[in-house]
């Protein structure tokens, strides 16, 4: 469930002027905005932390040494050829139609692939994670672009969730903490920060603080 709708909604409390159905109104929406508010803050950071910790907990990522992907001539004729064919999935149908014209994503796309495949040795593990459609129909890439991504042995999954479900989810056993509690969203489990006036979750900040909860 998206929040601008919610929100829409809550907007039409000015038409309304019965204080007590106005009252009633504006809790029954707040109410799940604010479960919106917290999925995001608590579910989905504690999973890109997951990911994080898995990744680069050995290694901290700001200290790892980087290697920039250039793009290549090669790479900008196999682009403009696809754009004047109206290939999809980035630029068409491939029927000599479409208006899309997705030119960056076929970029990073490609010059990923070729890197990959120029450099084995530094991609033994290649994962490509977007919750775009514009490369995929749910798990399954195009199949105009599909013959590359196996050719770079690239792991593509269509959403950050289904990366950890799958790719991580054994590595992932080994990080729970049994004494771990839960990320329950209803109200008795948020309490008032004293410092920014928000609300935080008495089961995670201080864990993720290393402080006691309420000091942020």
């Amino acid at each position: 469930m998206e929040k601008s709708p919610l929100q829409n909604a809550l907007a039409l409390t000015r038409h309304l002027d019965n204080n007590e159905q106005k009252k009633l109104y504006k809790e029954s929406l707040e109410q799940p905005i604010r479960i919106k508010d917290r999925i995001h803050k608590y579910v989905f950071k504690k999973r890109i932390s997951l990911g994080n910790d898995i990744l680069f907990k050995d290694e901290p990522y700001l200290t790892r040494s980087k290697v920039t992907v250039e793009r290549t001539p090669e790479i900008d004729k196999l682009l403009v050829d696809l754009s004047l064919n109206h290939a999809a999935p980035f630029f068409g149908t491939d029927k000599g139609k479409g208006k899309i014209n997705e030119m960056a994503d076929a970029l990073i796309f490609f010059s990923a692939c070729h890197f990959a495949k120029e450099n084995p040795e530094l991609c033994e593990s290649y994962f490509f994670i977007t919750d775009e459609t514009n490369f995929s129909k749910g798990p399954t890439l195009y199949e105009n672009i599909k013959g590359h991504a196996e050719e770079a042995n690239l792991n593509f999954h269509c959403s950050f969730k289904t990366f950890v479900d799958t790719e991580l989810s054994q590595t992932a056993e080994r990080y729970k903490n049994a004494e771990d509690k839960p990320l329950f969203l209803s109200d008795s489990y948020f309490k008032a920060c004293i410092k920014c006036n928000g609300e935080i979750h008495i089961n995670a900040d201080g864990a993720y603080k290393h402080t006691p909860v309420g000091e942020y």
